[in-house]
């Protein structure tokens, strides 16, 4: 049971095996605790028991560490923030600020968020204002960041190649809204909030310039980011609003407020629900609750 609670809150499996999230784990002793590493993943999650305070003083050191782990996001308190979208090697990349959700498309069981410089090796690297991403067929990921365009391993994130994006023919003061490789293996960059060109991917060059709306029509001026899902729809987000654009049809098929459930199909629980779960994690981790052995 507890370990059906611990997927509930959004904690994924955990590697060790005396730990109550191992995804065989069975328990035969007399009474039920979570390891370190169980308590250490909800702790990620949704930051620490704080300590009654032993004086009016506090050092700065705890302040900050507190501090630096209350930092952590949850998803789906931000779940209408999400500041850029990835499928790859069949996960889901939910990116937001510095920090990025991998999440199985299988499932779609929320883990622990990860920092972006853990797998992208770009220091102090954010995707609040800058960074857009599109995997091609040869299944090679190309990452837009900072007037460069990497292309990136897909297997070992590591960058294979980079150039100033001036190469590719943009204006040199040209800012880009997004990119992505579309379904007939098309490549567009988008920029200056109006216009899109296609790349053409032998001179890697722009093949043609237009205005986004002539070639994907009912998609609004200044989008935030576009992604291609694996539903067959490319997804263009403005305003935590998403128009869903059917290339095959050649047309907007549905505009509505972006969501984590409808858009991407990510279950995020009531809140009264998750309050009380997470109160009933905090009193076993406290040992006011003990609970009796599952059957073996």
């Amino acid at each position: 049971m507890l370990h059906e609670i611990g997927h509930t809150l959004g904690v994924a499996h955990s590697s060790l095996p005396t730990a109550i999230m191992f995804p065989h784990s069975v328990h035969d002793r007399e009474s039920v605790e979570l390891s370190e590493d169980d308590i250490n993943a909800i702790q990620t999650l949704y930051g620490p028991s704080l300590p009654k305070p032993l004086s009016t003083t506090t050092t700065t050191q705890r302040s900050e560490a507190v501090q630096s782990i209350r930092r952590i996001p949850n998803l789906c308190e931000i779940k209408h923030k999400v500041q850029k979208v990835l499928v790859l090697n069949k996960y889901l990349y939910v990116f937001y600020d510095r920090w990025v959700w991998i999440i199985p498309l299988e499932k779609k069981l929320i883990p622990s968020p990860v920092r972006i410089s853990m797998f992208l090796p770009i220091p102090n690297v954010s995707f609040k204002n800058d960074g857009y991403l599109y995997q091609k067929a040869n299944r090679d990921i190309h990452l837009i960041y900072k007037r460069e365009h990497m292309i990136v391993d897909p297997d070992s994130f590591r960058i294979k190649s980079s150039q100033y994006l001036d190469h590719f023919g943009l204006p040199e003061y040209s800012r880009v809204n997004g990119a992505v490789n579309t379904y007939t293996r098309r490549t567009f960059i988008f920029f200056n909030n109006t216009i899109c060109i296609e790349m053409d991917e032998v001179t890697r060059q722009p093949k043609s310039t237009k205005f986004i709306h002539e070639t994907f029509r009912g998609i609004p001026p200044s989008i935030d980011y576009v992604f291609r899902y694996v539903d067959g729809i490319i997804y263009f987000i403005k305003d935590q609003h998403v128009y869903s654009y059917d290339e095959f049809q050649d047309k907007l098929v549905k505009e509505e407020k972006f969501s984590l459930e409808k858009t991407l199909g990510i279950p995020c629980q009531s809140e009264e629900i998750l309050a009380h779960l997470k109160n009933l994690l905090s009193m076993i981790i406290n040992h006011q609750i003990i609970l009796p052995p599952e059957d073996v």
